[in-house]
């Protein structure tokens, strides 16, 4: 059985402040638990623009985890691509494969967020347009596993058509899950 942990948001609230240094190297110390105890996976989450310091950019803090690893696979679940240039995206993940053995995972969303849009000067309501060509572009030159997350139908099928993995909230019921992989 393979054992995946997570999710790193690299945070400093209200009710836990911390440094976003100490946030960081905390990161880095479980990324190496986690590899030396045999999980097989540890997984980050993004957000943009928000006070408590969310973790804004996954594939840097992807990259300094696998740098202290030897085993553990890392994963994006998931980074929000219609806010990324898929281009970029695609190269750095397929950078991050080449370089450290094939361990990173690309779990990509859509995005709910209208301040995140608004924040990085892009229509929310392209969010759908965006979301779908830059699948095209990850499913046309693979960089390696690469997850949807899911949350209807509409979307499994949109990940499906392309071959694409599923990453499915828990919060999702299991008769959602079944329309999910039945779409």
């Amino acid at each position: 059985m393979k054992i995946g942990v997570g999710l790193w948001c690299l945070q400093s609230t209200a009710t836990a402040p911390r440094s976003f240094t100490k946030a960081y190297a905390d990161f880095l110390d479980d990324a190496r638990l986690a590899d030396t105890s045999g999980v097989h996976s540890l997984w980050l989450s993004e957000h943009h623009g928000y006070y408590d310091g969310y973790c804004p950019a996954l594939l840097p803090a992807a990259a300094a985890a696998l740098s202290v690893t030897e085993k553990l696979a890392v994963g994006t679940g998931v980074l929000l691509l219609p806010l990324q240039d898929p281009e970029r995206v695609r190269s750095a993940a397929a950078e991050l494969n080449e370089r450290f053995d094939q361990r990173f995972h690309l779990g990509t969303g859509m995005g709910y967020r209208p301040s995140e849009f608004t924040a990085k000067g892009l229509d929310m309501a392209d969010r759908v347009r965006r979301m779908n060509a830059g699948l095209d572009v990850l499913a046309a030159d693979r960089p390696g596993p690469v997850w949807v997350g899911v949350t209807s139908e509409r979307a499994a099928r949109r990940a499906g058509k392309r071959g694409l993995g599923l990453m499915i909230s828990g919060a999702v019921s299991k008769s959602d899950v079944d329309g999910f992989i039945a779409a």
